[in-house]
């Protein structure tokens, strides 16, 4: 059970890649959000119920948050919903794709990722330093391999992250790394937030460049 999930009076939902611990919260890179809807606060309110009594239950819905989309997809999903969404939002991308991750060794999103950089997609990967030298090292290299050129975290922190940014008009936010025993396999999460406010766009523009500045090329 990987999820990262705070739900408060039936209508404040945090949505995390953040454990609830003192280094998760106080040292090592994490992205939490914060939505105000009574509708998906009841979604997964009932969700949880349904798996508590072994009730089968919708492993995804969708709903407005003032002018946004909001599509919450729930894992593992044995139809792969979530994985399709995510693919096909980043699918849609015209000009850039910058996503932070924690770990990254899932197949079809790397191939899109590729797909997307010879269609003239600037795509901006970052990565975990420790796990950049370890499970997600072939994946990096693939990617190399194509001219998708990778940075890594620097401190002792863990780079926790799992999010994308698509566009400057879609987030994707999840507690699931993306990977084949998250989608497959793990209790996650994959939230799609769209389109973007300018407030929004200007806050996460300001993150990446944060981000930058504290990376390093992959070597």
């Amino acid at each position: 059970m990987h999820e990262k999930i705070l739900i408060i009076d039936g209508s404040i939902l945090l949505l995390s890649t953040a454990n609830m611990t003192y280094s998760s919260l106080l040292m090592h890179d994490n992205f939490t959000i914060g939505l105000y809807s009574v509708d998906l606060a009841s979604f997964l309110t009932r969700r949880y119920n349904n798996w508590i009594q072994s009730i089968p239950f919708i492993s995804n819905y969708s709903c407005k948050v003032g002018a946004q989309d909001i599509t919450f997809f729930f894992l593992p999903d044995k139809g792969q919903t979530a994985l399709r969404g995510l693919l096909k939002a980043l699918d849609e991308a015209k000009k850039e794709v910058s996503t932070a991750l924690f770990t990254f060794t899932h197949p079809q999103i790397v191939d899109k990722l590729s797909e997307l950089h010879q269609k003239g997609v600037k795509i901006n990967l970052f990565i975990d330093h420790y796990v950049a030298c370890g499970a997600t090292a072939k994946t990096l290299q693939k990617l190399e391999e194509v001219g998708i050129h990778s940075k890594v975290s620097r401190g002792l922190q863990l780079f926790h992250h799992k999010w994308a940014v698509i566009d400057d008009h879609t987030f994707v936010l999840g507690s699931a790394n993306w990977t084949q025993a998250a989608f497959k396999r793990n209790r996650d999460f994959i939230v799609l937030i769209h389109p973007l406010a300018k407030k929004q766009i200007k806050f996460l523009n300001k993150v990446i460049n944060t981000i930058k500045l504290e990376s390093s090329d992959n070597k």
